[in-house]
């Protein structure tokens, strides 16, 4: 969930209220500079619920230990909260060398082994994919690898649960208009991306992208999940519909999930 605005607290509530009678476990999101105001409306709404809340922390709130650990008791104190019932989410966006100092950022939280859920989030994958030439391609997951290189450190007093933002870039930017994408399929694999790079509007190309990544090795075969299916299927038939950046997006977040959740 992104951050809340005072705008939107009507809309929101309303979310949270409706996903609840849906039997939906929504989990609201504020960070610790959140308005006053926007803290005790969703606060109150996550004790309605009694579905707990997540507590975002950027990077930006690590600059001082001993504030950063003030900061989150006053926190509690005044809204009248237990760390049991509350999710910490430490998320770094960019992944670089600071994501690899997980103990010190541990360290900053008080009572960490108190947490209901303790997860940290950033990601590798690059902005768009001019730097990758036509044809077959690699880019680390540094994201996966910095993570899982500390999961079993001893010097951890609480391993993080990983997260990232699969085969997207972490700063979000809206699209233009009149964009155009390349007919590329990003694809994930244990330890790097595997893209397929097509050129700009030629869909007919993800036709073919699918049947030679199909047929790569490192293929995880189509039934290991639905994006796998989707890719396997279009590689078979070079004159059916290519589909579009959409649904190639959508076969590569499924495949990168089950991929993720397998690890």
């Amino acid at each position: 969930s992104s951050d809340v605005c005072s705008s939107d607290l009507e809309s929101y509530a309303e979310i949270i209220k409706s996903g609840n009678k849906l039997g939906l476990f929504l989990v609201p999101v504020i960070r610790l500079e959140t308005d006053s105001l926007i803290q005790r409306t969703v606060i109150s709404l996550a004790k309605l619920t009694q579905c707990g809340l997540c507590l975002r922390l950027y990077r930006s709130d690590f600059d001082n230990k001993r504030i950063l650990s003030d900061r989150i008791k006053n926190f509690l104190k005044e809204q009248s909260l237990d760390e049991k019932a509350i999710d910490i989410l430490i998320d770094f966006q960019i992944t670089d060398s600071q994501c690899l100092k997980l103990n010190n950022l541990i360290e900053q939280i008080p009572n960490i082994a108190s947490w209901r859920t303790l997860t940290f989030a950033s990601g590798a994958f690059p902005e768009d994919l001019t730097e990758c030439k036509l044809g077959k391609n690699d880019i680390p997951r540094d994201d996966w690898k910095y993570w899982f290189s500390q999961r079993h450190s001893i010097k951890l007093s609480r391993i993080p649960s990983f997260a990232d933002y699969t085969i997207q870039n972490p700063i979000y930017k809206e699209a233009t208009q009149f964009y155009l994408p390349s007919a590329s399929i990003r694809y994930t694999l244990s330890e790097k991306w595997l893209i397929m790079r097509g050129q700009k509007g030629k869909y007919v190309q993800y036709l073919a992208n699918a049947r030679l990544l199909s047929q790569e090795p490192e293929f995880f075969g189509a039934k290991f999940s639905y994006g796998d299916s989707y890719i396997d299927d279009k590689g078979k038939n070079l004159k059916g519909k290519p589909g579009n950046a959409t649904t190639w997006l959508v076969a590569g977040f499924n495949h990168h999930l089950v991929c993720t959740v397998s690890q």
